[in-house]
């Protein structure tokens, strides 16, 4: 959904990371740099959910822009709803990480100076989030996807590969886990209804967007949609684990189903989910849910 077009008429905030380094930094200043010709431009480079937190207190009326990859959104996102501003705050995403498959989604260039010519003349969008819950601490807000059982294994082997491998390290890395991973003993429940995976789970991905991990695993997921895209791969036979582990390294598109529905929930052996590249712990059950156009982005023009 979209509700016209917007500038930074308030001035812009641009925050990054101090995780970014020093080149990581110069690129946060070319962006506010451009943006600086369209209002009052200001720069938060922090180092702690406090600092952010701290930033953000002071946005007003400004326009947000993130600057770095999904784990980033997934982190301004979250404080965003700490500081009690997701419902009020527009923010734009300028693409910094390795995939980024949350800013490729909403069409930003991954070049700093036309993503932040992008922003200055975009348009204003409601786009959906997930929230995972554990029944124990505060929903988890979500940006692109949340995967369990091989989806997290295979994102751990692959941070050490990205600085050689880049956008290729997930798929490699899953690949890499799957010929030997054992699977989950969770029970699935898809919109109530339980799912009968014959045995432990191998991956379950619940995707806001059609990329996870750079790979366009569900082609037909859509973040104004209202609806989750979930996957479900029990851990045998053989050869359904192999055409997953194919599909998840975006060799095979059609080798799993996908399901639409507004709420997963799982119990038994969880423990970590990947939720945008970032690691949680949920212990032994969680439900993620869809939060319909929770919140207002930039996107450019067509």
């Amino acid at each position: 959904m979209s509700d016209g077009a917007t500038t930074g008429r308030g001035g812009w905030l641009v925050v990054g990371s101090t995780s970014a380094g020093s080149s990581g930094r110069e690129l946060i200043e070319t962006v506010a740099g451009r943006l600086a010709g369209d209002g009052p431009t200001e720069v938060a480079v922090t180092s702690s959910p406090e600092d952010l937190d701290d930033a953000l207190g002071h946005l007003g009326d400004r326009t947000l822009v993130a600057v770095g990859g999904d784990g980033s959104a997934h982190v301004v996102v979250n404080a965003l709803e700490r500081v009690g501003l997701l419902s009020s705050a527009t923010v734009g995403f300028v693409p910094l990480g390795t995939a980024n498959d949350f800013a490729t989604h909403l069409g930003m260039s991954a070049e700093p100076r036309e993503a932040a010519d992008q922003l200055r003349h975009g348009h204003r969008r409601a786009v959906d989030l997930m929230a995972v819950s554990d029944g124990g601490h505060a929903a988890e807000l979500v940006v692109n996807a949340v995967h369990a059982g091989l989806g997290v294994l295979g994102a751990e082997r692959a941070t050490p590969l990205k600085p050689f491998l880049g956008r290729l390290a997930y798929p490699v890395g899953v690949a890499a886990t799957g010929a030997v991973y054992r699977g989950l003993r969770s029970r699935v429940r898809i919109d109530g209804q339980a799912v009968d995976v014959d045995g432990p789970l191998l991956a379950l991905a619940v995707a806001n967007a059609p990329r996870l991990g750079g790979v366009e695993l569900v082609p037909g997921a859509d973040i104004t949609d209202g609806a989750l895209d979930v996957i479900v791969v029990p851990a045998r036979p053989w050869v359904a684990r192999l055409r997953a582990v194919r599909h998840a390294a975006g060799r095979d598109t059609d080798a799993v189903t996908v399901t639409r529905a507004r709420t997963v929930e799982l119990d038994g052996d969880v423990g970590e989910l990947n939720a945008d590249g970032e690691a949680i712990d949920v212990g032994g059950s969680c439900r993620i849910e869809i939060r319909p156009g929770a919140l207002r982005v930039l996107c450019p023009t067509p």
